[in-house]
Parts: structure tokens; sequence; C-alpha cells
């Protein structure tokens, strides 16, 4: 298609107000939501469209395609290219589809306040 409509963008323990205006305005313009229950609340009364994640995400995925060229907006924690679903949907659609806009990962996060190099960190994540 090669045309964004998938916005991904990773929020941090500040929620919504710690976004970046581009962050914000991806989420302005959306027409759908989809994202984890704390994510999704965040919106507070907004009255356009939420999703919550199946298990198995390939559900989800399929509900996501069936919106392609809609303004479909997913709300993640932190970075969403460091282990989280942002890698699973520019797999799935492509960088061309997608625009991922990340906050701090819990482990810069981390690094930053132990002052360790994060290049020289191994890290884990448990899902």
């Amino acid at each position: 298609m090669g045309k964004v409509w998938l916005s991904i963008i990773g929020i941090g323990e500040d929620g919504l107000s710690g976004l970046n205006k581009q962050s914000r305005d991806a989420i302005d313009t959306a027409e759908v939501f989809f994202g984890g229950h704390r994510h999704l609340a965040m919106l507070g009364k907004d009255p356009r469209p939420r999703e919550r994640w199946d298990n198995p995400l390939r559900e989800t995925m399929a509900r996501i395609r069936k919106l392609r060229g809609k303004k479909v907006c997913i709300l993640a924690t932190g970075d969403p290219m460091s282990y989280g679903i942002g890698v699973t949907l520019t797999r799935e659609f492509g960088m061309a589809e997608c625009l991922c806009l990340p906050h701090q990962s819990a482990f810069s996060l981390a690094c930053a306040r132990l002052g360790w190099p994060l290049a020289e960190v191994d890290c884990l994540t448990l899902h």
C-alpha cells in the first residue's frame, strides 16, 4: 500500500501528558485505537472506538489488517521497537505503512538511573 495509516505510539509512566506533539497529533487524528487496558484507559471518555489486545495476538492482527487505510493508533509501552509490539507490526505491515513514535524504554530509563551504558547491557524481557 505504501501510505502511512498505522501509528505506533510509545507511552511512558507519565502517560499522555508526557508525549511529544507528533505523538499527540497521531492520537488526535486517529479513528480507532488498539492497546492494553492500561493504555486505553488513558484516553478517558474519548468516544472513538478502542480495542484491546487478544490472546493469541494473531486475532488482533487480523482485526488491524481489516482496518488498513483508516487511521489506526496503537498505544504501547515505552519504545515499541524494543521488545515491543512495534516489531511485530512493522514486520507485518512494513515501515512504509507505519509511523513509530517511541518514548523511553524501561531499559534506557534503568541504565540512565544506574549510570550504565545501554550499549553494554544485555537486555531480556518477558511477556
